[in-house]
């Protein structure tokens, strides 16, 4: 966790020195998509659970197409506590509030679990949004890159997505 919080320090610092800098705070709808598969016999599950989010995030205009933003989200999904560290490059249409946004994601499981099961989840996500004066809408998704179980026996991962409001400073 203290690995974690280094590095979205030092990506905050490092890309301000040279950046125009927006803070915004977010909240919305999330879920998570839950995939098991049983290594022996190839059997199949998902379950899909929902929840809401609640973050902060910091962007780095870069030019006026590009920007940087990362985030920090507090999120429950079915009583169960993440937290989330998005970290994306958005590219803005010239011209209109509209951009696509694409990156990877840290996901900590904020909560005693099995120790078949890792704290860490890695995902790359992709989305789009929409920003409006101060305002700003978007839907995100992530999938997780790592095995969420450490077993041998089956794969499980947890796939995560929001859509959310957000506000800027």
């Amino acid at each position: 966790m203290k690995k974690f919080l280094f590095f979205a320090a030092f990506l905050v610092v490092g890309l301000s020195a040279k950046a125009q800098v927006k803070l915004s705070a977010t909240g919305g709808f999330a879920y998570g998509l839950s995939s098991i598969e049983t290594t022996y016999d190839n059997n199949e599950a998902t379950a899909f659970d929902s929840g809401f989010y609640v973050g902060g995030a910091v962007q780095f205009k870069i030019n006026d197409v590009v920007r940087i933003k990362t985030g920090l989200n507090y999120v429950n999904i079915d009583e169960a506590n993440f937290i989330q560290l998005p970290a994306v490059a958005q590219f803005y249409i010239a011209g209109s509030g509209f951009y696509f946004q694409a990156g990877p994601q840290l996901t900590y499981t904020a909560e005693e679990i099995s120790p078949e099961y890792t704290h860490i989840n890695i995902g790359l996500g992709g989305g789009a949004g929409y920003e409006f004066g101060r305002f700003y809408v978007e839907a995100r998704s992530a999938f997780q890159l790592n095995h969420y179980y450490k077993g041998d026996e089956l794969t499980s991962k947890v796939h995560f997505g929001a859509i959310g409001l957000g506000y800027n400073f």
